[in-house]
């Protein structure tokens, strides 16, 4: 299954073998549901990377030559993968996203060092590259994170967990804190008798910040099999509280459920958040039921679940975004109860029909899963994931699935799968982060035969376009009205090759800007945001008058900079070939 409750989760296979380097033989976006073996169980990695354990666990070999692959950022109105640095020679895995601008994007993962124990990764687009940021750890164990949310320049928060030695240890949750100079571990209460990692984190205010997951009763008897809660953290600005979550009602085998977490959150204010995830009831070490993807509300005194049409076969959710009063989630459902396919998932609320309906989307090749969202506009949003394909594996019985990427958008009217890029043998896309109709990024892992797994990160852009300037000519300290689209979230303005004086975003299709210094003569405005505008005759400005100076004050007010925050300094940690390689955007 792709929920929380995979074989991984049961068995400790995923886990167990990160350090080891043994392959894991599960598919990579359709594991069995079926009944795991009898063994010790560990709780996973990420429920997102559950969905691909294949391409998680990696190989053993790391003298494959990864493919080249360009380290800016094509802008041509297509889904192109952008270089993206690895911190290790080892696994390297990015499983959140989150954006304050199109030069302030944050991706948060994971490594495996050269002792075989996992680390915290942070990388940080500044608007021309990804670099690595230094992150901490707690202890000497593994330390993952896995979400992440951006609520400000100088406040964006991640989540994860820690454990006190290896994969057969039990799990902490782990919180860092990003306040515009570095990031920092913030304490969290610890849960008792319980393995409590942290899969999802949201937050509308630097005082109102969600953090989800689980908490697995700790150790586990292998007699009775698996029991865990939802775990629910709220930070309100001095401190991180552990909040009750609702007592689910299990749609199938009811009332209660033995094993139930949170994989995602959405929170809007104080009185409102939204949560999703999954469960799974057991008969001593086997499941005894299909997973069960499940929603809750809070409301600001209590979570609630909210009630969610059954899947027999079995489903979950993982993400969920949108409006207070437009909602979606996405996830997976199997296409029949115990096989290894699976059908992409999406349910739709709205405060109008208060009623979460599912909305039918395309599955490509065999087996698909939706494992994050990008909400912009009711009639705009992204999902990415993975797609596989299976052929016969060198066992009897067994089998090999091959993944690429996926992304879908929603029109307004219906799913569409889109064009994505894919580098390696199988490639899969756990987040996105949807900063406007022209600049949405995506990320996730890539594997080629024979390697590890290494980061992958992929941008759509449309270019900005001037359409028109008034006045068509002045001087230094001329106000200037440029008429256009895209321009929603611009972090430069230039007239010819000067930056302009100051520059205001009045809408996505105007920016009133002040002429700098120049000399006369016929310059080009252009406008940057992910991309930068191409000239034409549209855009042309004439300067009357000279006045020399790279950014010439035309009053007594000073020059500013239209960047939104200086880029955090990058770690010095070994960057993988593709992430400096300056070769052409891989076609697709």
């Amino acid at each position: 299954m792709r929920g929380r409750f995979s074989v991984a989760l049961v068995t400790g296979v995923l886990v167990a073998t990160i350090g080891s380097g043994a392959a894991v033989a599960l598919p990579v976006a359709a594991a069995s549901r079926a009944a795991a073996p009898s063994r010790g169980p560990g709780e996973p990695l990420s429920p997102k990377l559950r969905s691909i354990p294949e391409l998680s666990g990696g190989q053993t070999a790391r003298n494959a030559a990864m493919p080249q692959v360009a380290s800016s950022a094509p802008c041509n109105s297509a889904w192109n993968v952008v270089g993206s640095p690895n911190a290790s020679s080892g696994r390297n895995i990015l499983a959140g996203l989150a954006a304050n601008a199109p030069n302030d994007v944050w991706a948060v993962g994971y490594f495996v060092n050269g002792s075989s124990v996992y680390q915290t990764l942070a990388e940080h687009w500044d608007g021309s590259v990804w670099g690595v940021v230094t992150t901490p750890n707690v202890g000497p164990g593994n330390n993952l994170l896995t979400a992440v949310t951006a609520i400000g320049p100088g406040d964006v928060w991640a989540v994860g967990f820690w454990r006190p030695g290896d994969s057969s240890t039990y799990a902490q949750p782990l919180t860092e804190h990003w306040n515009g100079n570095g990031w920092t571990v913030v304490p969290t209460p610890n849960a008792p008798n319980s393995s409590a990692p942290l899969y999802g984190v949201s937050g509308d205010a630097p005082n109102d910040v969600w953090a989800v997951g689980i908490a697995i009763a700790w150790p586990v008897d292998p007699n009775l099999g698996l029991h865990a809660h939802a775990y629910a953290f709220q930070w309100k600005g001095n401190g991180w509280t552990s909040v009750p979550t609702a007592n689910v009602i299990a749609p199938i085998g009811g009332p209660g459920i033995d094993a139930m977490g949170l994989n995602g959150v959405k929170v809007f204010g104080p009185n409102n958040a939204w949560a999703v995830g999954d469960g799974q009831d057991y008969t001593g070490g086997s499941p005894s039921s299909p997973d069960m993807a499940f929603i809750e509300h809070w409301d600001g005194t209590n979570w609630n679940q909210v009630s969610l049409q059954t899947k027999p076969n079995g489903d979950f959710l993982i993400d969920v975004q949108g409006t207070s009063t437009d909602l979606w989630a996405v996830g997976g459902q199997n296409q029949s109860y115990g096989s290894k396919e699976d059908y992409v998932l999406t349910e739709h609320w709205t405060s109008m029909t208060n009623t979460w309906t599912e909305v039918p989307g395309p599955t490509p090749q065999q087996s698909a899963n939706l494992l994050g969202l990008g909400y912009l506009a009711g009639n705009n949003i992204y999902a990415v994931g993975a797609s596989a394909s299976f052929s016969p594996g060198s066992t009897q019985g067994t089998f090999v699935a091959t993944d690429q990427t996926l992304v879908e958008r929603w029109d307004g009217n219906s799913w569409t799968q889109l064009t994505s890029g894919n580098v390696g043998t199988s490639d899969a896309l756990t987040a996105i982060t949807a900063i406007s109709a022209s600049d949405v990024w995506a990320a996730g892992l890539s594997v080629v035969a024979g390697q590890f797994p290494q980061t992958l990160t992929e941008n759509y852009c449309v270019p900005p376009a001037v359409t028109s300037v008034t006045p068509l000519s002045g001087n230094a300290g001329s106000t200037v009205v440029i008429t256009g689209t895209g321009f929603s979230r611009a972090i430069d303005v230039e007239f010819g090759s000067t930056p302009a004086f100051t520059f205001r975003v009045d809408s996505d299709t105007q920016i009133t800007a002040t002429s700098p210094g120049h000399k006369a003569g016929m310059v080009d405005i252009r406008v940057t945001v992910q991309g930068t505008s191409a000239t034409s005759s549209a855009d042309q400005f004439t300067y009357q008058f000279s006045r020399p100076g790279s950014a010439a004050q035309p009053g007594p007010a000073h020059f500013q900079s239209p960047t939104i925050a200086p880029p955090p300094a990058p770690a010095s940690l070994v960057p993988h070939p593709r992430g400096i390689a300056r070769g052409a955007p891989i076609p697709i």
